[in-house]
């Protein structure tokens, strides 16, 4: 397994929210509010974990210029991390 995703990986376990926006977004091109209302997470939480998800290369937004309507999908970092955050959550 690549460093960089054993990095991402250990991020995501640390911390539930993480874990659980990754798999909202698992093929999904989603809102923070629409992230937010899957998660039942807050949206102040919601907001910390995209901008830390996002600094970790693990989501992408795809319009970075709106203030209002931002669209957040995974990267390939973050779909490698995935397959692992499935295989922990299986054995959880």
């Amino acid at each position: 397994m690549k460093k960089e995703v054993i990095d991402g990986f250990s991020q995501i376990k640390v911390s539930n929210s993480r874990k659980k926006v990754l798999v909202a977004l698992d093929g999904n091109v989603l809102l923070p509010s629409e992230i937010a209302k899957i998660t039942s997470i807050s949206p102040s939480h919601t907001s910390k974990a995209l901008r830390e998800m996002e600094d970790d290369n693990l989501i992408t937004c795809l319009n970075p210029e709106k203030k209002v309507g931002k669209l957040f999908v995974l990267t390939e970092l973050g779909k490698e991390v995935l397959v692992c955050v499935k295989k922990y959550i299986k054995n959880e």
